[in-house]
């Protein structure tokens, strides 16, 4: 949305900034209603955005074709969903441990390594980006 408001033509980030709160509202009011979880608002939000995600790229890719590499896209939703399985059985886990300052903090690090490594695996950096990080931390 960026390259939108470089083009100006933020009356179209606008339009997708509002259709994506009118979906996350309206599929937060079906879901919530039924399911009464958290975790259901962070599904709606990423669903309401990802469609925003495609009727934006359509209208990038008029003024400014780009190339999206969609299995890295793919390498990095499967990263993250990794990662959320592992840091949500740890949660089940330990309890009701999990409102502490350092079991937060000690989340985000352990999110971090798991979502680094899981991307390491599936190769998903390339050998240049390898060697920039062995370069950064040697």
């Amino acid at each position: 949305s960026n390259i939108l408001w470089v083009r100006m033509k933020t009356h179209i980030m606008l339009k997708m900034n509002a259709l994506a709160a009118f979906i996350n509202i309206v599929l937060n009011l079906i879901f919530l209603y039924i399911f009464k979880n958290i975790f259901v608002a962070a599904v709606t939000t990423f669903i309401s955005y990802l469609i925003v995600f495609i009727f934006i790229r359509k209208a990038v890719m008029i003024d400014w074709p780009l190339c999206f590499e969609f299995r890295t896209i793919i390498k990095s939703i499967s990263a993250a969903i990794l990662m959320g399985i592992v840091l949500y059985w740890i949660s089940l886990y330990l309890g009701s441990n999990v409102y502490r300052v350092g079991f937060i903090l000690s989340e985000i690090l352990i999110g971090v390594a798991i979502y680094g490594f899981a991307l390491f695996v599936m190769r998903t950096f390339s050998r240049k980006e390898l060697l920039y990080f062995k370069k950064a931390f040697s």
